[in-house]
């Protein structure tokens, strides 16, 4: 009876020191996501004061740039890129052309 009453708190330690775990990890989460909008945030900051500074520079269209780049902050990936960069295409020489072949 000894060891199953042991056996038992053992099993409720466990139990509790896991669900401490679970739920400081899920408030250090959320910490992490506020953080990096602060971080995105600051980016779209500084590229809008370079974008002001720079000679003949569209006061409008800097400011409508901060405004979509703070808005995909507040997305749940932000990034702290304001005009997201296009990939680039594929070149045909880069697809395959091996043909499968028939089995006998």
């Amino acid at each position: 009876m000894n060891r199953r009453m042991l056996l038992a708190l053992v099993i409720l330690a466990i139990g509790a020191l896991t669900t401490m775990g679970v739920i400081a990890s899920i408030k250090s989460g959320g910490q992490e996501n506020q953080n990096s909008r602060d971080e995105c945030e600051q980016a779209c900051t500084r590229t809008y004061q370079e974008c002001i500074g720079a000679a003949n520079a569209n006061r409008a269209q800097c400011q409508r740039d901060m405004q979509n780049c703070r808005a995909n902050c507040m997305k749940p990936s932000a990034s702290p890129s304001p005009s997201p960069s296009p990939s680039p295409l594929p070149s045909p020489s880069a697809e395959s052309t091996e043909t499968p072949s028939p089995t006998p």
